[in-house]
């Protein structure tokens, strides 16, 4: 698979499925924050203000979203225990979405932790 330079081929190369499951992703974090850029970092889709706080990648058998952060999950272990995690990621598929909800709120703490530590 060629590197992607962008979001767009990034989802190019991915399943149909995933790709829409992604697409939504994206869509939603835009919404939750409408200024921030598009990069690629570590190989991934990402969002940036000051620094990644949000990305995406697909693997054969579910979706990945990372905080870009290695503690800002652990504030969500109670709403992540159905979930597969670790302190860099959370697996997600079409049959077992990640609520919009928690979203919103694990980026808002990434947000606030870049605000406040700098990282």
């Amino acid at each position: 698979m060629p590197k992607p330079q962008t979001h767009d081929d990034y989802l190019a190369q991915v399943a149909p499925a995933q790709r829409e499951l992604l697409s939504q992703l994206r869509s939603l974090i835009h919404r939750i924050q409408p200024a921030a850029g598009e990069c690629i970092s570590y190989a991934v889709p990402a969002f940036k203000t000051s620094k990644p706080f949000a990305g995406y990648s697909a693997s054969k058998a579910h979706c990945t979203f990372f905080p870009f952060s290695g503690t800002t999950l652990a504030a969500f272990a109670d709403d992540l225990q159905d979930f597969k995690w670790s302190p860099g990621g959370v697996q997600f598929t079409a049959a077992k979405p990640l609520p919009e909800s928690l979203i919103r709120n694990i980026i808002a703490a990434r947000l606030k932790e870049i605000a406040t530590t700098g990282k």
